[in-house]
């Protein structure tokens, strides 16, 4: 699963059978919209869309997962130092996105 829209597909498909409906209605996401970042048709979802996701009181997905397709043993620094110079940029720069949506996470938590 190389893009979010993967894995937003492979929750679909893994926990509502693929049914778009069910898991629209779940995260209070609007069919339309998980039918195009599913399908590609979208590059990626929206912020609001991934808090939704991450936010849910009956699911509980790993945010580095969701956002990045790693977990949390696969940020070790002897991973990451392996990387040529170009990856390793990279790397740090989606680490450091994460980290940010991260903050924004808690601060949407603190306010519900």
């Amino acid at each position: 699963m190389e893009t979010i829209n993967d894995r937003f597909l492979f929750i679909a498909n893994t926990h509502f059978g693929g049914n778009i409906s069910k898991m629209a209605r779940e995260f209070d996401i609007r069919q339309s919209t998980l039918k195009d970042i599913t399908s590609g048709r979208k590059n990626a979802p929206a912020y609001e869309t991934i808090i939704k996701v991450l936010s849910s009181r009956n699911f509980k997905f790993n945010s580095d997962w969701l956002l990045l397709g790693i977990n949390e043993q696969d940020c070790s620094k002897r991973e990451i130092s392996e990387l040529d110079a170009d990856d390793r940029d990279e790397r740090i720069r989606e680490l450091k996105y994460t980290i940010e949506l991260q903050k924004k996470l808690i601060m949407v938590l603190k306010d519900v």
